[in-house]
């Protein structure tokens, strides 16, 4: 229901399924579907295992080399991250009682409504903070987090081109 997020890898395409809160999987070749993060139509917060881990609407999703997944937890506004190989999930920045836009490191970093990302080969995160109207940077070891550029418009898309970071805008 609503899927937003995509990331591809080895045949294996990871999506985001918005309006369920879950994390999805899709066999390319063979077409089937797997939930691998989440439980459909149960919201939360919840950390740890996958299967047992909450979220609320989650959108961007980006796989970094690691087998790690990050998640733009949208309206729980925090980054979370999803470790494949372990089927774990822990939030890496952002603070779910609490909206707001503050720099900082873990849960003193502030999101609203965090969208896109993207993910670099140094361990860093970037993130589409849409009703903050900015894209921050999550440096992936400390959590720490950073605003990079701030806009007159939403950022609704993120992607990476080699050192350049490319940003789409609504409106």
């Amino acid at each position: 229901s609503l899927p937003s997020g995509l990331a591809f890898d080895g045949g294996q395409l990871y999506l985001s399924d918005t309006e369920n809160h879950t994390i999805r999987k899709i066999d390319v070749l063979s077409g089937a579907v797997t939930t691998i993060a989440g439980a459909p139509g149960q919201r939360g917060t919840t950390d740890g295992n996958a299967a047992d881990a909450r979220f609320g609407e989650p959108e961007g999703i980006a796989l970094d080399q690691s087998g790690n997944l990050y998640i733009a937890d949208t309206d729980d506004n925090t980054i979370r991250v999803l470790s494949l190989g372990a089927s774990t999930v822990a939030t890496v920045a952002g603070n779910n009682a609490m909206v707001g836009f503050a720099d900082g490191i873990g849960p003193s970093a502030l999101f609203y409504k965090p969208k896109a990302l993207a993910v670099d080969s140094s361990g860093n995160l970037y993130v589409g903070d849409a009703f903050n109207m900015a894209v921050r940077k999550v440096a992936i070891s400390t959590g720490t987090v950073s605003t990079l550029a701030m806009f007159q418009a939403v950022p609704q898309g993120i992607a990476l081109d080699g050192s350049d970071l490319l940003v789409s805008l609504s409106g």
